[in-house]
């Protein structure tokens, strides 16, 4: 994929478990994509809107989701 990045914001997040603090960067892109390296378990395609409620009952990693969720534009 090539696209530009737009950098949206840093965060970190600390629980018992880790400590990461890290950079969100946003690219958009049309595909298509691949996934070839093992690390990607599920794609889908969400509004920004709807995220809160994907989210909900899913097993995502809490610092991705509290680094990043605030940090993206909302429509």
């Amino acid at each position: 994929m090539a696209a530009p990045l737009e950098r949206l914001g840093e965060g970190g997040y600390e629980d018992a478990e880790v400590r990461v603090r890290g950079d969100v960067f946003l690219a958009r892109c049309e595909g298509p994509f691949t996934f070839a390296d093992g690390e990607v378990v599920e794609t889908a395609w969400v509004a920004p809107a709807d995220l809160p409620a994907w989210l909900a009952g899913r097993p995502v990693c809490p610092d991705s989701v509290t680094i990043a969720l605030p940090l993206l534009p909302t429509p």
